[in-house]
């Protein structure tokens, strides 16, 4: 998988809430990720609802952020929106971000996918095969948002495919090599076995599904 483009960067500090600390562990152990790149894989998702200075103040005073903290490198000019809002909401970057953070991860069902406790996740090889089309969009969702392909293709597997037949404006096919969760190739076998599909064809209809179709995912990609 080519690496992503990462342009100017700075640092972002991240504390967030024991809980919250707790579900960004399992979500990234889900999807194959470090803290960082978790981080990162959330920022768009809570970054969504516009928030009020009272709206601020009521997450201020509900979650407790832990002192230890989270490092991440991300695109200058996220750092620079980032800035900006907590300068609007009068609190400092690296709190304004705990506070969004924790919510985002607090308020997901106990029974989210992301959240489930699904199966071995150390990772192994993959080879994917996608329509150049739909691994181009991959590719600029993942340099916009600084996220690892890996991440997102485990994410597009856990929400599904649909029954859409791809239109794209090339037939051309590309060759990735990239690293999964076990337990997510493992599911691609057996829903594309079930489906009487190849793995690969299972996978480009679940990038597909959520690159092109999945709206709440629509609105998230046009943030940054």
């Amino acid at each position: 998988m080519p690496k992503i483009n990462r342009g100017n960067t700075g640092s972002l500090e991240v504390r967030l809430s024991a809980k919250a600390h707790e579900r960004l562990d399992q979500l990234r152990f889900n999807l194959n990720l470090s803290k960082p790149a978790g981080i990162l894989f959330l920022l768009p998702f809570c970054m969504k609802t516009e928030r009020t200075v009272v709206d601020m103040i009521n997450l201020e005073n509900k979650y407790i952020l832990e002192k230890k903290s989270i490092m991440c490198k991300a695109p200058e000019s996220l750092i620079i929106r980032l800035t900006y809002l907590a300068e609007q909401y009068e609190m400092s970057r690296n709190q304004m971000l705990g506070y969004i953070l924790s919510d985002q991860l607090e308020t997901l069902p106990d029974d989210h996918f992301l959240l489930r406790k699904h199966g071995e996740t150390e990772s192994e090889k993959a080879l994917i095969f996608l329509n150049r089309d739909c691994h181009e969009k991959l590719l600029t969702y993942c340099e916009k948002h600084f996220i690892t392909a890996n991440g997102l293709i485990s994410y597009a597997v856990l929400k599904g495919m649909n029954y859409r037949f791809p239109k794209y404006e090339t037939n051309e096919q590309e060759k990735i090599f990239t690293s999964l969760p076990h337990y997510i190739v493992q599911h691609v076998k057996e829903k594309a076995n079930w489906h009487n599909i190849a793995d690969f064809l299972y996978i480009e209809l679940c990038l597909y599904e959520l690159l092109y179709h999945d709206e709440a995912f629509l609105y998230h990609s046009s943030l940054g």
